[in-house]
């Protein structure tokens, strides 16, 4: 491999991290997108503390919890509802991305 191949591999490496980067971003703001929705219903209904302290005590059973609910996915995905299903599942099932939403939840003063 000469010079301008390095260069050109360079670049094209680059350019593929570069937008990987970029598309993980959007896949994050998508899916926190429902964030603010789920939230102002929970404090609608006066649900906001009782759902984040149940997060907080069940944490480790809501993966497996999630992955219960993936059974229901192919169902609600005919639905209107679908997309904000699929939101839900890929919150619950990400360890770190529930932490975020706890957090997020917790920003109201719980």
């Amino acid at each position: 491999m000469d010079r301008s191949d390095f260069i050109i591999f360079r670049l094209i490496e680059h350019e593929f991290i570069d937008y990987n980067k970029a598309s993980l971003c959007y896949t994050l703001v998508m899916q926190r997108t429902h964030w603010p929705t789920w939230k102002s219903f929970l404090q609608r209904w006066g649900l906001l503390s009782p759902a984040c302290q149940m997060m907080g005590f069940t944490r480790p059973l809501i993966p497996i919890a999630a992955q219960l609910m993936y059974f229901g996915l192919p169902f609600f995905k005919m639905t209107a509802v679908g997309e904000r299903y699929n939101a839900l599942l890929t919150v619950l099932v990400d360890e770190d991305e529930l932490r975020y939403f706890l957090d997020y939840l917790q920003e109201a003063g719980v």
